[in-house]
């Protein structure tokens, strides 16, 4: 209710449609680029993590009028994150793990696909994604650990909201 009213704000709405995107993403790299900084890999897990949960936030309340927002989020953050091979495999299970929260939205990954994908002006953020989580589903090492198996439970739930 709060947040629903609170985003037909026109201030409010400017700033979620202006440079939400690009801070948030600008944020989370910064931070994750200063991994090995004095403020140590905790620190900047600690702001990929609000990072993702404001833009989850943010997606819950504005669903479908923010697509600039969504485009820059998921492609700049999660898809970089996920593709990236010098990304840590905590970074990785974060976004993940956002990526599946999101999902828990009646209609998200079809609502990528048909506002970010099939619009010619975006990039192809839906593919993007699903390849990457394809890609970090298997182990290369051989052993199995929780990203590999977040990743498959992303790409069961895009299965689950497609078939529907």
């Amino acid at each position: 209710a709060m947040g629903s009213s609170l985003g037909q704000s026109p201030p409010v709405a400017r700033v979620l449609e202006g440079r939400l995107g690009s801070l948030l993403v600008s944020k989370a790299r910064k931070a994750l680029d200063c991994e090995e900084g004095a403020a140590g890999p905790g620190a900047s897990m600690a702001v990929l993590a609000r990072c993702l949960t404001i833009y989850g936030r943010v997606h819950r309340f504005k669903r479908g009028s923010l697509r600039l927002v969504a485009e820059a989020v998921l492609a700049g953050l999660h898809v970089h994150v996920l593709e990236d091979k010098t990304r840590s495999e905590a970074a990785k299970e974060l976004v993940v793990e956002s990526v599946l929260d999101l999902a828990q939205e009646p209609g998200f990954f079809p609502e990528i696909y048909v506002n970010l994908d099939c619009n010619l002006e975006s990039v192809n953020v839906f593919e993007r994604l699903v390849n990457a989580m394809c890609k970090n589903t298997f182990p290369v090492t051989g052993v199995l650990c929780g990203l590999h198996v977040r990743c498959f439970d992303g790409l069961a739930a895009l299965l689950r909201h497609m078939a529907a």
